[in-house]
């Protein structure tokens, strides 16, 4: 072996690429939304290359962005969405409506019961809550503000059934705006027995106490580990406070699903 072969033994060509490289890549990705060399989007191109779910669960789908995502960049699978808002749901359903089959719509709210409820409605489709705003929520969101409320029918993930095959890398997403332990309690037998990855909005600023640990503990219990933060929305002069922040959670271990 000659000094050239000595110099480069064990290397591999990723270790000759500039780091610099690698830093525009994820800037590039985390601006886009989009992953290098693949065509998923937003959220879904930050999860690992070989989850190919055949389903995804949109709790709080809004105007229907984050369900277009999932659609297109899991061509085979099929997104099931819920919106309680009334506008807004008929805004998530023309803008899906080109996905035909693909997409099941549910009129409703997701929580831990069935029944009715009050929205509250605020100036932003994406800040709509179950919850009215917190002081700290609103002194960290001061162009937010709730005009109105409206009457929504609530569902729980447990009380449905949903026609969705176990351990086929299932996503459950979650942004519901300080709702998230309430859905969590309602899907119980749903999360365990289904769903593989969950991508959910934490809401610090909706929710105080130990909600996050909460929320960590009832996971675990439920047989899921974080995998990633993906966002992160922050506020004080220089940052410091974590409003919410946008977590991936996997399944620790694949086991056999329970008769259904």
């Amino acid at each position: 072996m000659n000094f050239i072969q000595k110099v480069f033994n064990g290397l591999e060509w990723k270790d000759l690429v500039p780091p610099l490289f690698y830093k525009l890549r994820s800037k590039f990705e985390n601006v886009t939304g989009r992953r290098v060399g693949t065509a998923r989007r937003l959220h879904y191109a930050r999860m690992p290359d070989e989850v190919s779910p055949a389903w995804v669960v949109d709790v709080g789908a809004a105007d229907g962005a984050m369900a277009r995502a999932a659609l297109d960049s899991y061509p085979s699978c099929k997104v099931v969405c819920f919106e309680p808002c009334a506008s807004t749901f008929t805004e998530m359903k023309n803008a899906l409506s080109r996905y035909g089959e693909r997409v099941r719509l549910i009129h409703a709210a997701v929580a831990d019961y069935t029944g009715e409820t009050q929205l509250h409605i605020t100036t932003s489709r994406f800040a709509n809550s179950l919850f009215p705003q917190s002081e700290k929520y609103k002194e960290e969101n001061p162009a937010i503000h709730e005009i109105s409320s409206e009457t929504v029918h609530v569902v729980s993930l447990d009380s449905l059934d949903l026609d969705l095959p176990p351990r086929s890398d299932g996503i459950l997403k979650i942004d519901v705006e300080g709702s998230e332990m309430e859905v969590l309690l309602g899907g119980r037998k749903f999360i365990s027995g289904k769903v593989d990855w969950i991508i959910i909005e934490l809401a610090f600023a909706r929710r105080t106490g130990d909600f996050f640990l909460r929320i960590l503990n009832l996971l675990d219990e439920y047989g899921f580990e974080i995998a990633n933060i993906i966002d992160m929305s922050q506020s004080g002069w220089n940052q410091c406070y974590v409003c919410s922040l946008d977590a991936v959670f996997r399944r620790k271990k694949r086991v056999p699903a329970e008769d259904k």
